[in-house]
């Protein structure tokens, strides 16, 4: 019997809704076009989770960003400034051997440091003192000063005295001990790799018959081995 009874109003109320619909053609247009407002918001609702995802679904884009966080890092690596030397720093100081033919002896010194111009200027004046010890002596002309230095790219410029030219040996055998005396021992300091001389104020290119047109650089066959 419930069975039956609910047949009953099934039929009762689908009789109503078509007889309704008949009489008001309104209803069935509005639901037609509510059905169709449903079925083309589903594609609308696709389309922007795909916009939403294309940047994260290109790769390109990833690598790019990677790339530039990269050679932003190396830019400030190569834009920090060098590390400071010590306060003071120990340098071997080179000056001719007695009784050695073009060799050169050193002692070391300790000098005030804390960066490489300042131990650049402190190695030269202490050179300029002569030797201690008594198998070395002094190749550099008597009288010679300092006048200036700076540093460019690991090349030190020595800025000396006129009494650099003037009071020199009149003999070429000391030349080349005269300019590696002072190279070798500029270059012991970390950060200088060469030396470019001038005498006051102007740059000299040639040192008797020693080429100085380019960076003076170290010369290990001068240095007489430690212990001989």
């Amino acid at each position: 019997m419930v069975w039956l009874t609910l047949f009953f109003v099934g039929v009762l109320v689908v009789g109503f809704l078509v007889v309704y619909a008949l009489d008001n053609p309104n209803f069935m247009a509005g639901f037609r076009q509510r059905l169709s407002l449903d079925q083309q918001q589903e594609p609308q609702v696709q389309e922007e989770m795909v916009t939403v995802a294309d940047p994260q679904a290109d790769p390109g884009q990833e690598r790019l960003g990677l790339a530039e966080r990269i050679r932003q890092m190396l830019d400030r690596d190569l834009q920090q400034e060098e590390p400071e030397l010590a306060p003071r720093i120990e340098v071997p100081f080179y000056y001719a051997v007695l009784g050695e033919d073009l060799l050169l002896g050193s002692e070391k010194r300790i000098i005030v440091a804390g960066s490489k111009e300042n131990a650049l200027v402190n190695a030269v004046k202490e050179l300029l003192k002569g030797p201690t010890r008594s198998y070395l002596f002094p190749v550099i002309p008597g009288g010679t000063t300092l006048i200036h230095t700076e540093i460019h790219e690991n090349i030190a410029t020595i800025d000396l005295s006129q009494e650099f030219l003037d009071n020199s040996l009149d003999t070429r055998i000391l030349d080349e001990l005269i300019i590696y005396s002072m190279v070798n021992t500029v270059t012991e300091i970390p950060g200088i790799d060469g030396v470019i001389f001038y005498i006051d104020g102007k740059r000299i290119k040639v040192y008797g018959d020693i080429d100085l047109s380019i960076p003076a650089i170290r010369n290990e066959a001068l240095i007489r081995e430690q212990g001989v």
